[in-house]
């Protein structure tokens, strides 16, 4: 699971430079507005990935007291 972690974590980084590399939304609007885009674009992806991550410690944390509890009681 922690090679899941830090995979997850070097994939939303990668997303979010190519996100802002991309030239799609300039065609649709200026290109301060782009930019802004992106940069939501950008922070929407890391929470996502933040909610992800916090999902996997949560069921990480889970596993780890139940095998606790499992060690004390036995």
């Amino acid at each position: 699971m922690e090679q899941n972690l830090s995979r997850l974590k070097s994939e939303s980084t990668s997303t979010v430079i190519s996100c802002c590399n991309s030239t799609s939304f300039s065609i649709q609007h200026s290109p301060e507005c782009a930019h802004n885009e992106c940069i939501i674009s950008s922070l929407e992806q890391q929470i996502e990935e933040q909610r992800r991550l916090r999902i996997l410690d949560a069921k990480q944390v889970e596993d780890k007291a139940a095998r606790i509890k499992e060690w004390v009681t036995n």
